[in-house]
């Protein structure tokens, strides 16, 4: 759960539910449950009806960039119905410590990869002893907002995934991009 002390099935804005151990859930289906959190938090906690909360399939050309985080359960997709007049909405995503993980990565438009957790994007990680908590925000009809339009509801899938920092990254001969540009692509 969130660790507010209150069921989650009884809180609109929280969903707690069992993930394969996989970054491809469609054709591994014997892989081992885990438990996520996402929580919809903030100051607009109470008004926000998480719907449609499913794991998916991590993109099948992952393999083909060298700039793409390690999804290993994949993407989590969700729909957030906002109250009136909220245009941006604060998530918690709670992955069990055993995943490694450190973001919530969203592929931008042009085809590269957002840490919406991380400073840069206004998010942040909190690591404990129970696992790691991915806080971070989506703006209804912004850039990772995934139907574009604001109408009071954010359509997201991203992903907990992992990065490695740039002494352990790797980094296809030729790949065209500047060395500038892979330690940005990797918010270093």
């Amino acid at each position: 759960g969130n660790g507010d002390g209150i069921t989650d099935t009884l809180q609109p804005n929280v969903t707690s539910l069992p993930f394969l151990n996989t970054s491809t859930p469609s054709t591994d289906s014997t892989a081992p449950e885990v438990y996520v959190t996402l929580a919809a938090g903030g100051a607009n906690d109470g008004g926000v009806h998480l719907t449609n909360v499913t794991q998916e399939d991590a993109p099948e050309d992952l393999a083909d960039d060298p700039l793409a985080p390690d999804l290993p359960l994949g993407f989590i997709r969700f729909t957030a119905e906002l109250p009136p007049e909220v245009d941006n909405q604060d998530f918690e995503l709670f992955v069990p410590a055993e995943i490694e993980i450190n973001g919530y990565w969203k592929q931008t438009s042009g085809g590269g990869w957002a840490n919406l957790a991380s400073a840069e994007y206004g998010g942040s990680i909190v690591i404990d002893e129970h696992g790691t908590q991915l806080n971070f925000t989506i703006q209804d009809g912004g850039p990772f907002d995934n139907d574009g339009a604001v109408n009071g509801s954010i359509d997201d899938p991203g992903g907990p995934g992992y990065v490695g920092d740039s002494a352990t990254v790797f980094l296809a001969h030729n790949s065209g991009l500047s060395i500038f540009e892979r330690l940005k692509a990797y918010g270093q």
